[in-house]
């Protein structure tokens, strides 16, 4: 989320503004790493600590190491099945993807979590169409 919200993101505020914990995990943002490998938890702290919180949602941003011009890492998975596994218990959290690539990160997710795929527009035919738009998760506290 920056300075051009879309549709994703104003759902995002607006679900914040009526007392829900949201979550917004950003797609992988590509890193040049000096090593052929990294550890997962090394980019999984990097994300965590550099967390951003607009309007009351809460923004992190996963991370794909690449060396070489080839990816080596990527903790996209990681970090939505952490927040998942987080918020297990009485509230389920519901999580909105708009791609449909998101739907086979989500086939991989262990817990229990309700699933929103909200598709405003055809991606089949756009190639780069994972790096546009984020995954949503919230709590419903209400």
């Amino acid at each position: 989320m920056g300075d051009n919200y879309q549709r994703p993101h104003h759902i995002a505020r607006s679900l914040a503004k009526f007392g829900n914990e949201v979550i917004y995990i950003t797609p992988a943002n590509r890193v040049e790493i000096n090593q052929n490998d990294i550890d997962i938890e090394v980019l999984n702290k990097l994300t965590f600590e550099n967390k951003k919180v607009i309007d009351d949602v809460k923004i992190f941003s996963t991370i794909s190491a690449v060396f070489n011009g080839k990816e080596v890492k990527n903790n996209y998975f990681n970090v939505v099945q952490n927040f998942v596994t987080l918020h297990q218990g009485e509230l389920e959290p519901i999580i909105i993807t708009y791609l449909p690539s998101q739907v086979e990160v989500l086939k991989e997710i262990k817990g229990k979590y309700f699933h929103i795929y909200e598709c405003v527009d055809e991606h089949s035919d756009i190639e780069y169409a994972f790096g546009e738009t984020g995954l949503m998760l919230f709590v419903n506290r209400s």
